[in-house]
């Protein structure tokens, strides 16, 4: 049974990611609406997939697309998240 499982949960997070991928892919850099899915938010969603998962080589990852989101994403960090929250 739990062989099972572990086959089962392996394909779903291959699927999920596979969609991302094409999301990645396929999503423009910037919509024309701010509410519009993006790359960016496609590799963000799935560096939080990959954290989840887990597995050997994810964690790399997760710090490659959150690093390309951070240097070539079309959105600037905040210099302090102090006025949003206090």
């Amino acid at each position: 049974m739990s062989i099972i499982l572990a086959q089962s949960v392996a394909a779903a997070y291959a699927s999920i990611l596979a969609d991302l991928n094409g999301a990645i892919a396929g999503l423009p850099t910037l919509n024309s609406a701010i509410y519009y899915a993006n790359a960016s938010d496609a590799k963000l969603l799935k560096a939080r997939v990959l954290m989840n998962r887990g597995a050997s080589g994810d964690y790399a990852q997760v710090i490659s697309l959150t690093n390309d989101i951070i240097t070539n994403g079309p959105f600037a960090l905040e210099d302090s998240f102090k006025r949003y929250f206090f």
